[in-house]
C-alpha cells in the first residue's frame, strides 16, 4: 500500500506472496505466539465493562480522526514549504528528533512502549504524553516524505490512548473493571 503507487491484480498477486513468504519466514524463526502479551487482568468480567470498551471505542475513532488531520496537516504543509524535495524529510527527522528528546519512546516501532502500556507499567501523565508525541512524531516523519507507515504508529497510539482510558476509568471505578 506505501510502496506500490497504484492497486492491479499483478500487485495485489505480488503482495500476497511476499506477506505469505513474510509470514512463513516469521513463524519459522519467531514461533507461532502473538506479537503482544495480553495479560489475563483484561479478561471482560461484567457488563459494565462492555459499555466502557465501547464509550472507549468511540473515543478512539475521535482520536483517529486528530491522528488522520495531523497526517493531512503535515502533508500539506510541507508541500507549500518551497526548499528542495530532498531536504524535507531531513526537516521532519529534526523535528521528530526534538520530540524524542523529551520523549525517546516515539522512536521506531514502539512494541516495548506498547508492552508497557499493556502490562500497566505507565501513568496516566506518561500515557498522554506518549500518544500526543507519536501522533505529532509520525505526522511529522510520514508527511515530511520520509520512509514510513501508519500501522505500527496505530497500535501504539491505540495501546497509549487505551492505557490512559483505563487509568481515568480505575479512578473513576476503582474496582470491577477490567485491568485493575
Amino acid at each position: 500500500e506505501v510502496i506500490l503507487a497504484r492497486f492491479t491484480a499483478l500487485t495485489f498477486g505480488l503482495v500476497v506472496v511476499s506477506a505469505t513468504t513474510a509470514t512463513v519466514v516469521c513463524r519459522s524463526v519467531l514461533g507461532d505466539s502473538p506479537a503482544f502479551h495480553i495479560p489475563s487482568k483484561y479478561d471482560v468480567t461484567s457488563f459494565r465493562e462492555i459499555v466502557l470498551f465501547a464509550v472507549l471505542g468511540v473515543l478512539c475513532a475521535l482520536v483517529a480522526q486528530v491522528f488522520i488531520r495531523a497526517l493531512y496537516h503535515v502533508e500539506a504543509a510541507s508541500e507549500r514549504i518551497k526548499m528542495p524535495l530532498v531536504l524535507k524529510p531531513a526537516v521532519g527527522a529534526a523535528l521528530v528528533g526534538g520530540i524524542g528528546i523529551w520523549a525517546p519512546q516515539v522512536f521506531g516501532n514502539g512494541y516495548d512502549t506498547i508492552e508497557s502500556a499493556l502490562g500497566g507499567e505507565l501513568v496516566l501523565r506518561t500515557l498522554v504524553l506518549l500518544c500526543a508525541a507519536k501522533i505529532v512524531a509520525t505526522a511529522l516523519t510520514v508527511g515530511s516524505g520520509a520512509a514510513g507507515g501508519v500501522f505500527a504508529p496505530s497500535l501504539y497510539i491505540g495501546a497509549t490512548f487505551g492505557g490512559a482510558f483505563g487509568c481515568v476509568m480505575n479512578q473513576w471505578i476503582p474496582s470491577g473493571i477490567s485491568g485493575s
